[in-house]
């Protein structure tokens, strides 16, 4: 079984293409690049998964979905190293790198 974070969060834009969700949990907007049927204001989850993330230094320029955050602790697992991150609301977050 895998793991994921979810973001909580209300619809802020609905196009035919993509949404955004307003989320308080990460101090901006998450972009969804493809159409789904909801209302402006729907409450809504979205779900990461820790392998679908990267980790920067320096904001990327005309990126969608970012969010800053502390790194907590680094797990070695051979090949991969797993983040446990904390974002400014307190939230933790796992990244795999």
């Amino acid at each position: 079984m895998g793991s994921v974070t979810i973001f909580e969060g209300r619809v802020s834009e609905d196009e035919p293409e993509y949404i955004r969700i307003d989320c308080p949990e990460i101090g901006g907007t998450i972009h969804v690049g493809h159409g789904v049927t909801c209302t402006l204001d729907q409450k809504v989850w979205y779900a990461i998964r820790p392998e679908k993330m990267r980790l920067t230094r320096e904001r990327p320029e005309g990126a969608f979905n970012l969010f800053s955050a502390v790194v907590e602790d680094i797990g070695y697992l051979g090949d991969i190293s797993v983040y446990r991150l904390r974002l400014p609301t307190g939230k933790l977050v796992s990244a795999t790198v």
